[in-house]
């Protein structure tokens, strides 16, 4: 927590969750909070008082694939989302973030498997009101920034097609000169349902509800996570010389609340979650009872009402 520009700690997590790294403006009442991608769901108790929190998140962009001979190449990783959005909290007590990783990471929690050479999907960061360990979890999500599907991969002077950024499809593979079939990429998924996989040769699995589908045998691109997960990308038949090319796969599809907006997030951008709020309990400090009323020691303390 910072005060003035001075880091303080915030208070210890409660049920083994971390703390995010969170700042105060004493001045202008407002507290900022800081959520990384750690692979674990990360919560904000919601302060008396505050109807609205304002929330910047960004997707995991997927990973590259990888040409592992000379003369192939994988297909670059598309890029994630970045949503930004004022979301009702009123009546509200917690909400529940989780902030996507990186295909190169995992792509946690929701991003489409690839092959041995393509490149895993990147996992999209979201807010909902109930915990992921409920089966109705994804259907309270208030905002959700999507990730970029993988890369394909290639083998024997193929190349893997790029994965598409969050919302867009996935590239087909690039043959060789040896005349292998590429594998064609994932399509993107919309507000309404999961990208298809990656044509034949061998198609890639369909995204779903919050998923990226995953990609064909050893080269296709695992799909983006996000509201709905993008397709896999598909792998191609080999030419002459066993070469192959696979797709990359789609970018997921994103939840942008009233009034917001949807942007691709910039290359490097890394994925994470800041919700910022004004607190309503004067005056707003660091110690005693005021900073658990300012939110202070929240997000893992629940505050008195």
């Amino acid at each position: 927590m910072t005060a003035g520009g001075a880091l303080v700690a915030p208070a210890a997590a409660a049920a083994g969750r971390p703390a995010p790294a969170c700042t105060l403006d004493a001045g202008a009442g407002l507290v900022t909070c800081t959520y990384h991608a750690i692979r674990a769901e990360q919560v904000l108790e919601i302060p008396a008082g505050v109807d609205t929190v304002h929330v910047v998140a960004v997707g995991g962009a997927g990973a590259p694939g990888a040409g592992p001979e000379i003369a192939s190449r994988g297909g670059a990783g598309g890029l994630g989302a970045m949503v930004t959005g004022d979301v009702p909290v009123a009546g509200m007590h917690t909400l529940y973030i989780e902030v996507g990783g990186n295909g190169v990471d995992g792509g946690w929690p929701n991003s489409g498997d690839s092959g041995q050479a393509g490149g895993d999907g990147g996992g999209s960061s979201d807010v909902r009101t109930v915990s992921a360990t409920h089966p109705t979890s994804t259907s309270t999500r208030l905002l959700v920034a999507a990730g970029g599907g993988g890369g394909g991969g290639g083998i024997g002077g193929g190349a893997g097609g790029a994965g598409g950024a969050a919302g867009e499809p996935g590239s087909p593979g690039i043959p060789s000169p040896a005349g292998d079939v590429p594998g064609g990429g994932g399509a993107a998924a919309t507000t309404t349902g999961g990208g298809a996989g990656g044509i034949l040769p061998d198609p890639g699995g369909a995204g779903s509800a919050s998923i990226g589908g995953n990609g064909a045998a050893a080269l296709g691109g695992g799909g983006g996570g996000g509201l709905f997960g993008g397709g896999g990308g598909g792998a191609g038949r080999g030419g002459s010389n066993a070469a192959d090319s696979g797709g990359g796969g789609g970018g997921g599809s994103s939840l942008v609340p009233a009034g917001g907006t949807l942007a691709p997030a910039g290359p490097g951008r890394q994925p994470q979650i800041v919700v910022t709020y004004r607190s309503t309990t004067p005056p707003c400090t660091l110690t005693g009872p005021a900073a658990v009323l300012c939110g202070i020691n929240l997000p893992f303390t629940r505050s008195p009402r």
